[in-house]
């Protein structure tokens, strides 16, 4: 494989210095010269590295920390205020579809 080819396949795993690019703090030449002379673990590329391993796979510990924590009370008369509200805007648009019904009905 060139250095070319291992140059984009390693851009692929660092996406968020594309937009380093597009701000036009550097160009595709600067981090292509960038990587064939010190390599990936260049300190250029270093914040883009750790910006990559964050987003890696989610942990399940930290999910089943956080639905253990759940308060389900509160969800509930979360959920209980929203479908009141949405009654009320369900029987609202209802009488504004009857009043219109109402009209069309009519013969003047």
């Amino acid at each position: 494989m060139s250095n070319l080819e291992e140059f984009k396949q390693f851009i692929k795993t660092i996406p968020g210095i594309r937009q380093e690019v597009l701000e036009g703090h550097y160009t595709w030449q600067q981090l292509y010269e960038i990587y064939v002379l010190y390599g990936k673990d260049d300190k250029v590329f270093e914040p883009y590295l750790h910006e990559s391993k964050q987003k890696d796979p989610i942990d399940l510990s930290k999910i089943m920390y956080i639905i253990k924590n759940i308060d389900l009370e509160a969800v509930e008369r979360s959920l209980d205020g929203l479908q009141k509200v949405l009654n009320i805007v369900i029987k609202m648009t209802d009488k504004d579809l009857g009043n219109e019904s109402f009209y069309k009905d009519q013969h003047l």
